[in-house]
């Protein structure tokens, strides 16, 4: 394990909330593989309580930052604040709304740091998936927003087909990277004798 800390890369992920889904343990295990690498990693969070048994699964050596917001909404100042004041290299977030609130600060901060949005899930499907009123704001602030970071990352080639469609940008820019699924905790959960 390399705990010699990469002063050239400080990568922070923007995850208010730590729920119970997939793109939270995705998150995690980035930041911990990151941290074995040697680069400084910041996990921004909100300041209304987190999931203990999630948090066990960081390693001491993450920097956690809790904002001054208890819904990802109200996260756009506080996170603004956060990029003025931490020189960070690497920005990285997750989802629609989150994506949104990332992009929004960044440009409010006027920070250089780079902006990497990762999709998870179809935007054409998010649409029908949630109430008209937030799908049709969700949507809008996807199609303006997504264009102005740096890189889009979608975790397969069918997720990143759909969201080059519906945000109209060239499917050639978006980067697919499937999730990492293996990891130690996987290896030794797989030698676990199962009733």
């Amino acid at each position: 394990m390399n705990k010699n800390i990469n002063v050239q890369k400080k990568i922070s992920f923007f995850l208010p909330n730590l729920g119970s889904g997939g793109l939270t343990r995705v998150i995690l295990l980035l930041v911990g593989s990151l941290i074995d690498r040697g680069f400084e990693v910041d996990l921004v969070m909100n300041s209304r309580d987190q999931s203990q048994d999630l948090l066990r699964l960081l390693p001491a050596e993450a920097n956690v930052v809790k904002l001054k917001s208890k819904r990802t909404i109200t996260s756009i100042i506080p996170l603004a604040k956060y990029l003025k004041s931490h020189k960070r290299h690497v920005l990285i977030s997750g989802g629609p709304d989150v994506n949104s609130i990332a992009v929004l600060a960044k440009i409010l901060s006027r920070s250089s740091v780079k902006l990497i949005l990762t999709e998870h899930s179809m935007p054409s499907f998010n649409t029908h998936s949630t109430k008209k009123f937030k799908g049709e704001i969700l949507n809008l602030l996807t199609k303006r927003l997504y264009p102005k970071a740096d890189h889009i990352v979608a975790v397969s080639d069918a997720v990143a087909k759909d969201l080059s469609k519906f945000i109209n940008y060239p499917y050639s820019s978006i980067k697919v990277i499937y999730n990492p699924i293996v990891s130690p905790t996987l290896i030794e959960q797989s030698h676990v004798k199962v009733d």
